[in-house]
Parts: C-alpha cells; sequence; structure tokens
C-alpha cells in the first residue's frame, strides 16, 4: 500500500485531512511563487528541488563551476512569465507529478544570452517530485520561470551608478549597459504579470 502523508489542521474544533495530492500541489506552488518572484537564495532552492547526474552534467557544461542551485537573473537560462497555475498533482508512494501551466512570453536561451521575446505561449510542464522525510523535492526542474516585473525592477536596480561611472566606463560596461537598456525595453512592452490564477 502507498505511503500517505496526512496533514491534520484543526479549524474550528473539526479535524481536517489534507490529501497528499493537496501536500504535493502545495509545494510546487510555494516554488513557483519563489521563482515568480525572483527569490535568489541558493539555500531556499536547495531545500526544494534535486538534479540528477545527467542534468548535473549538462548545466556544467553550460555553467562552469556555478552551482545549480544558484540563480543569477543578469545571466540564467530563464524563461519570463506572466503567470502559472498549478493545475493537477497525483501521488504513487514516494513518488509524485504535478501539472503546471506557464505564460511564457520570452527568455534567455543559454548563459549569458540576451533576453530575446516571443509569442505569448503557453507552456505546460509535468515536475517529478520524490518525498525526502516530510518534504517533497523537485527534481530536474525546468529553468527558473520569473516574472517580468522582478527582472525589470532588478536591471532598473542596477543604474544607481555615480556620474563619473559613465565616463569612466569601459567598452564593455558600456555596452552591458546598453544590453541592460535593451532588456528593459523589451520586458516593458510585455503585458502586466499576473499572479498565478
Amino acid at each position: 500500500m502507498p505511503v500517505l502523508i496526512w496533514l491534520f489542521l484543526f479549524a474550528g474544533g473539526i479535524l481536517l485531512a489534507q490529501s497528499p495530492e493537496q501536500v504535493v500541489r502545495d509545494s510546487v506552488e510555494s516554488f513557483c511563487k519563489l521563482e515568480f518572484n525572483g527569490a535568489q537564495d541558493p539555500s531556499l532552492r536547495a531545500k526544494q528541488v534535486r538534479f540528477s547526474d545527467s542534468r548535473l552534467a549538462e548545466m556544467k557544461k553550460m555553467m562552469a563551476n556555478i552551482s545549480p542551485y544558484v540563480f543569477e537573473w543578469q545571466s540564467s537560462p530563464l524563461d519570463v512569465i506572466e503567470s502559472f497555475e498549478v493545475i493537477g498533482a497525483d501521488v504513487s508512494g514516494a513518488t509524485a507529478h504535478a501539472d503546471v501551466d506557464y505564460v511564457v512570453i520570452a527568455q534567455r536561451e543559454a548563459w549569458g544570452a540576451p533576453i530575446k521575446s516571443r509569442p505569448k505561449t503557453l507552456v505546460h510542464s509535468r515536475l517529478r517530485l520524490t518525498q525526502v522525510g516530510t518534504r517533497w523535492i523537485i527534481i530536474d526542474p525546468p529553468y527558473p520561470r520569473v516574472s517580468r516585473t522582478f527582472l525589470s525592477a532588478s536591471y532598473r536596480g542596477q543604474f544607481q551608478l555615480p556620474d563619473t561611472w559613465y565616463q569612466q566606463a569601459s567598452r564593455a560596461q558600456l555596452l552591458w549597459l546598453r544590453n541592460a537598456i535593451d532588456n528593459i525595453l523589451l520586458l516593458d512592452s510585455a503585458d502586466t504579470d499576473q499572479r498565478s490564477r
């Protein structure tokens, strides 16, 4: 018989049971919200995801010595999303799957590449999870999927530069600035973000 996790909550004196599927959905919802809002703390990501050996090897080729648990908004491969929705989950013992729909509006396809707009696209992902103790861990998640608002604000935050910076900037630094401005213009032309529906 599959191992089931039941969370018992007291509400108004009534004992309520939360199904294993709901626990998985809540775990995935929490993960998606953290990414949507641009959480960059690697310790948070490390608590929620694990990578297979083959995925780690693939990421190491792309990201050299940077930990796969680190999300660097300036350069990590990512999808820019308008919204996400966790639409279902199923549990079988210590293994689970959750279905998530993302509305993708732009992306950075490779480490350090520019962000490129794309037609608004509904992307369906089926996430695989495994139970570790009382927690559900996502195995080999897609690249981070973050909101336009977070990225635009992050780029804008870099412009708190002293006047002398512009006079002393190298060609590479000026190119970086130009790319940041291009990214802001691209992101600001996207539709207004929405939270999970």
